[in-house]
């Protein structure tokens, strides 16, 4: 297995990807229509992740970063655009290898080898869910803290969840008595205790949701009308949330079918 076939790489871009099948990393072309500027209604969680990033970059005291909370309000979307925020900035540039769920038991291999390059790196996991069951937990939980890897300096887990305190997987049909579901929470407490900045995410009202898609339809030149918010308000009952997600899908709706 070599995860890295060029030495050379980090040169291409500032954005990779581990990809599971082929245990290998590829440089990725980031492009994304919504603007940094764009992420209303998250300004807390901007300027403090931005400032986790920008002490990273700075070769200061940073954290490992928990981002969690509702699905679709740009979690993940806010860890990219504001990477790319910061290295418009800098000189020397943050890279980012996402690692997909599959993969995480490459994280360890992948972070050695990182560490012997003059880059500092991000390796951001999108939708982590784990049991504490999981082989993957255990190896996760010592990786962010506690193990050699975790103390290099030129490597930080970002990792976004869609669950609160990444909760534990409980399956349903069977008995767990009170012992064994408190041990469950405390393991994965102890987890998310691991990451020194966490970032919380909440759910948009109707009035946040139709900001958003008033901003997306701006950005092309299209004026918020009242007949447009009927049509987002019916998008987002469709959906069943005022996600930013759900907005920027319905302004995307719009412009292909508005002719």
């Amino acid at each position: 297995m070599k995860l890295i076939q060029n030495k050379n790489i980090f040169e291409k871009s500032d954005y990779f990807v581990l990809l599971p099948k082929e245990q290998k990393i590829m440089p990725i072309n980031f492009f994304s229509d919504i603007k940094y500027i764009d992420l209303i209604n998250i300004d807390e969680q901007k300027i403090k992740l931005f400032k986790n990033l920008q002490s990273y970059s700075l070769n200061n005291d940073s954290e490992h970063t928990l981002l969690c909370g509702s699905r679709g309000c740009g979690k993940s979307t806010l860890v990219k655009l504001s990477l790319k925020q910061l290295n418009s900035q800098i000189e020397k540039k943050v890279k980012l290898i996402e690692v997909f769920n599959l993969s995480l038991d490459l994280i360890a291999d992948l972070s050695f080898i990182l560490s012997q390059y003059n880059y500092r790196f991000i390796i951001f996991v999108d939708d982590l869910n784990l049991n504490v069951s999981d082989e993957n937990f255990k190896y996760i939980k010592s990786l962010i803290e506690g193990s050699l890897i975790s103390s290099m300096k030129n490597i930080k887990f970002y990792v976004t969840s869609n669950l609160r305190n990444l909760s534990v997987n409980v399956n349903q049909d069977s008995y767990v008595n009170d012992i064994e579901n408190k041990d469950m929470r405390e393991n994965m407490l102890s987890l998310v205790d691991r990451f020194g900045c966490k970032i919380t995410f909440y759910d948009f009202n109707q009035e946040e949701y139709l900001k958003i898609v008033e901003i997306y339809l701006k950005d092309r030149s299209i004026r918020l009308t009242e007949n447009i918010k009927r049509l987002a308000i019916q998008w987002s009952i469709q959906k069943g949330n005022f996600s930013g997600r759900t907005a920027h899908q319905f302004v995307k709706n719009f412009i292909i079918n508005k002719d």
